[in-house]
């Protein structure tokens, strides 16, 4: 797997509806690529600290930092 398919792949991976196959192949992806294992913790974070019942304002900058990486990254526009 490519850096592109591990980001195509998020949603089923959050959800946990992947084959274990294609888990595992995320996996070994994760463990050889540090900019999709930063994404990715950087994601796990994100969507714990919104789960809090507390109102958490990401700033700017790290927004637009988050943002660029995607773009660099994952050719994402």
């Amino acid at each position: 797997m490519n850096c592109q398919q591990i980001y195509n792949s998020l949603s089923d991976l959050i959800d946990k509806e992947l084959p274990l196959e294609t888990y595992l192949e995320i996996e070994d992806h994760l463990n050889v690529c540090p900019y999709c294992h930063t994404f990715l913790n950087t994601l796990k974070m994100t969507i714990k600290l919104s789960s809090r019942k507390k109102f958490i304002v990401i700033p700017e900058e790290v927004h637009y930092r988050l943002l660029e990486f995607l773009k660099r990254h994952l050719k994402i526009t």
